[in-house]
């Protein structure tokens, strides 16, 4: 896109000195022999131009077209007598259209190696600033080093996309125009984008956002130019020709139009009043008049210059204090020898609590440290030194206001360039009280949690195996019933001491199971290296009667690794999961279980997979909670405990266990295992 000259132009005496470099610019370039053969020249063409950049080109409330471009496109028309059909449109499909052949020109084009490639250009009629615009409220932008991880709003087709994705900035929201970048600034959907700088200042002033955007050092600086395609010199020629016959005057009387007039617009009917004069001065008055013009003008040139250079020493100036009081954090700089603070930013008398910088420099580091080891001035200093050394400090410190109130601050300390040539102390510090607050607060809860789990574990120890006892003498009194009035009970009678025994039995597994859950990571032999092969092969010695009866097979992989571990642990773990597959197996075909492990990345993932009936995958999280069953008791026997075991046992050895089955095809129980030690 072009960026509006309007800081480099300021003045109507600026602005037509841009207008008569341009056309000289134009009347050279008609210099260049022709190399296509000569033909009529066209009736009418079509130039393609972006509609949103004001002043040079913008629409009215009722739509209508308006600016430098369109006036000077209308003179160029009628200087030519060829008809220009101006079409004004978004921006991305303006070069879309040109690239594909259905205009003849277009406008407000910056000149890049890519599109060198395919476009002739015309020599550029001005020079733009292109920064980047960021919300009041964020702070730390700068640059482009510092804009990684924003969403940055652009325009689709403008150049700064190419200038922002070169530098590896690729999280960038495309808008159609200028003004859609900055609605959708007002709406908060960005707080970050890059617009040239003139229709920024216009379309934030316009909608009142002036006052809650701020912009950084200019990215890069942008030339606008009028371009053909690549190698049609014969109408390339043709448009340098008629922008030639547009003078002075007339480019003059445009600009202002859109511009304004400058104060100084009498300095050329002056200079030629004392022109004329000078004319009529015999001899030597003559040459006396015209070296002390000479001397004069020279005086009046450097004294420009100079004015010149000293406002844009002051802009600049203002513009890095803006930003450093922009800054969310604490910012100190030092004397890199010494140590002396040298400056403070505003957000580090607030931090702080000093009322000026003036202040601040004037008092001693130990000032802003709570003053007892670690945090005293001698530690302070030595992270200073080290830093001061080239090595970036970043710590952790227990900071002091003026009034003597104590808050914490994350600090970085680095050497730093802070005029682009003297190097100084650089220290940031962030307030980070609110996060140190809640990590203590994490940390109290954790606590409290830890010391409530080890209590419930405690208590379902105890009570489980407290509560075999009863059951016990339970089972026995209804055995001793069932014994003695054997033949004398009718059938319910019968059928009611059955129900008991079932449910003393049934409570007995879910008690014994209890408490098997509560011995997980509290009653188990030390770790030691063990080889899981001879883990798996005590696991199914234990189950050899229910893999017999059902006649399954098992498969295991003679690699699988040692491991620091508990052993009666793991045992329990290859049990349950092979238990469960042989009871969930499938009437239809024989049963096949396989026991394994492979490496996936820097984990060592272990399965046992089966073919039995699967499980729905709307189940997989449920079947990992305690007392959780998925079929009748009638069906499949079970306390719903067995994988909350195998679940507790693997987090205990630093792992995560998850599940993959196929209703009807079968399951396979994955789980990963580290070392204890």
């Amino acid at each position: 896109m072009i960026p509006l000259a309007v800081s480099r132009f300021g003045s109507a005496g600026g602005a037509a000195l841009r207008w008569l470099v341009r056309g000289a610019l134009c009347l050279l370039c008609l210099m260049v022999p022709a190399v296509a053969a000569e033909k009529a020249p066209p009736s009418s063409i079509t130039v393609v131009i972006d509609d949103t950049y004001p002043p040079y080109i913008f629409r009215t409330a009722d739509g209508a077209l308006n600016g430098i471009l369109k006036d000077t496109w209308d003179l160029w028309s009628a200087k030519t007598g060829i008809r220009v059909d101006l079409r004004a449109m978004d921006w991305g499909k303006a070069r879309q259209i040109m690239e594909a052949g259905q205009a003849d020109v277009i406008d407000t084009l910056f000149k890049t190696p890519e599109r060198e490639a395919i476009y002739d250009f015309s020599p550029p009629y001005a020079t733009i600033d292109v920064p980047i615009f960021f919300h009041k409220s964020i702070s730390g932008i700068s640059d482009a080093n510092t804009l990684q991880g924003f969403a940055i709003g652009v325009k689709s087709g403008d150049a700064c996309i190419e200038w922002l994705e070169e530098r590896a900035i690729r999280t960038l929201k495309r808008y159609p125009s200028y003004e859609s970048i900055i609605d959708a600034a007002a709406n908060a959907e960005i707080r970050v984008f890059c617009i040239d700088q003139p229709p920024a200042s216009y379309f934030l002033y316009k909608k009142s956002l002036d006052g809650e955007f701020r912009q950084t050092a200019p990215l890069y600086s942008g030339q606008p130019h009028w371009a053909v395609a690549k190698g049609n010199t014969a109408l390339f020629n043709i448009i340098a020709e008629g922008f030639a016959k547009i003078s002075e005057a007339e480019r003059h009387k445009i600009e202002a139009r859109w511009m304004g007039t400058s104060i100084l617009g009498g300095d050329r009917k002056y200079l030629d009043m004392i022109t004329a004069a000078l004319e009529v001065v015999g001899g030597a008055i003559v040459v006396l008049g015209i070296w002390t013009w000479m001397l004069r003008r020279q005086v009046t040139a450097r004294t420009g210059e100079l004015v010149t250079a000293l406002e844009a020493l002051k802009t600049s100036e203002a513009r890095i204090r803006t930003i450093f009081d922009s800054v969310n954090d604490a910012i100190f700089i030092h004397d890199l020898s010494t140590g002396a603070i040298l400056a403070v930013n505003r957000r580090m008398l607030e931090m702080y609590g000093y009322a000026s910088e003036a202040e601040v420099i004037s008092q001693p580091v130990s000032a802003f440290s709570e003053g007892t080891p670690p945090y005293d001035d001698d530690t302070a200093q030595k992270w200073m030194q080290k830093a001061a050394a080239g090595e970036p400090q970043v710590f952790e410190w227990w900071a002091k206001t003026k009034s003597g109130q104590l808050f914490w601050v994350e600090v970085g300390m680095r050497r730093a360039l802070v005029d682009g040539a003297t190097e100084r102390l650089l220290v940031v510090a962030r307030d980070i009280s609110e996060r140190k607050q809640a990590d203590l607060a994490l940390a109290e809860r954790s606590q409290a949690l830890e010391r409530s789990n080890a209590d419930l574990e405690q208590f379902a120890y105890v009570a489980s195996h407290d509560l075999r006892e009863p059951l016990r003498m339970v089972s026995s009194f209804v055995s001793l019933l069932e014994r003695r009035y054997n033949g004398q009970l009718d059938g319910p009678g019968q059928e009611y001491i059955a129900y008991a025994k079932e449910g003393a039995l049934r409570m007995d597994a879910l008690v014994r199971d209890l408490l098997e859950f509560s011995r997980v990571g509290r009653v188990a032999d030390p770790p030691v290296l063990l080889p899981l092969g001879e883990i798996v092969a005590q696991a199914i010695r234990s189950t050899r009667s229910a893999i017999d009866e059902a006649k399954a097979e098992i498969e295991v992989s003679c690699d699988l690794p040692a491991l620091v571990c508990s052993g009666d642990e793991l045992v329990r773990l290859f049990q349950n999961l092979i238990s469960n597959a042989v009871k969930f197996r499938p009437s239809d075909r024989a049963t096949l279980i396989r026991v394994g492990w492979e490496q996936r990345g820097p984990e060592q993932v272990f399965f046992v997979s089966d073919n039995g009936i699967g499980i729905d995958p709307a189940y997989f999280e449920r079947i990992f909670k305690i007392f959780h069953r998925l079929h009748t008791r009638d069906k499949y026997d079970g306390t719903g405990i067995g994988l909350s075991i195998c679940k507790k046992i693997v987090e205990r050895h630093k792992g995560r266990i998850w599940v993959e089955s196929e209703p009807g095809q079968g399951t396979t129980f994955f789980f990963t295992l580290k070392d204890l030690a």
